[in-house]
């Protein structure tokens, strides 16, 4: 899932002055964090699977694109908001294969995902799909219903905690915390 993470990742990691920065969207920053620390870099990714084409990430579309050259074949991942992955997953990768997302599949993510959102967490569903059958050139457009559906599942992932600030104000009408007793 870490791989599908950066591979679908448009952030940068640099450093300057010997510490560690995140050019691009923090999202996408704290997914790369979390790779690097398996092992898993971004030039790493650029090198095996050379970028096809992409769909950016969208605020009405809540998802981002991004096709790979996997092993002389082009393959989608596909990064977004629970909901909206869920909806395009027919398949899901589990410790013992791929097998079909079943609908006690999808509401156990989705309950999953109202957890984590509940303790202030960011979750994005990242997917995949081989695309067999499509090609894609320099400066082709991709049609992304096309490529967004019959995805595969690999799971859910916390990006970074929210700011405990917004946590409080969510969680507590009262900017100082739960009511106190009178």
């Amino acid at each position: 899932m870490l791989r599908a993470s950066v591979a679908c990742n448009d952030a940068e990691l640099t450093t300057i002055d010997n510490r560690p920065l995140v050019v691009g969207d923090p999202t996408e920053g704290a997914l790369l964090v979390a790779a690097a620390k398996g092992g898993i870099t971004r030039a790493v990714i650029e090198t095996e699977m050379p970028r096809l084409a992409a769909v950016p990430f969208d605020s009405d579309r809540k998802r981002m694109t991004v096709i790979r050259n996997q092993e002389n074949h082009p393959w989608a991942f596909v990064k977004g908001a629970p909901e909206v992955i869920l909806s395009r997953c027919t398949l899901i990768r589990t410790d013992q294969g791929v097998r079909e997302l079943t609908e006690n599949d999808r509401s156990r993510m989705i309950q999953a995902n109202a957890l984590l959102a509940h303790d202030a967490l960011r979750v994005l569903a990242v997917a995949e799909r081989p695309l067999d059958g499509f090609s894609f050139g320099e400066g082709m457009v991709v049609n992304d219903i096309e490529i967004e559906q019959g995805l595969t599942l690999l799971g859910l992932v916390e990006a970074y905690r929210i700011h405990p600030e917004a946590r409080r104000r969510r969680l507590w009408p009262n900017a100082n915390g739960p009511a106190s007793k009178p």
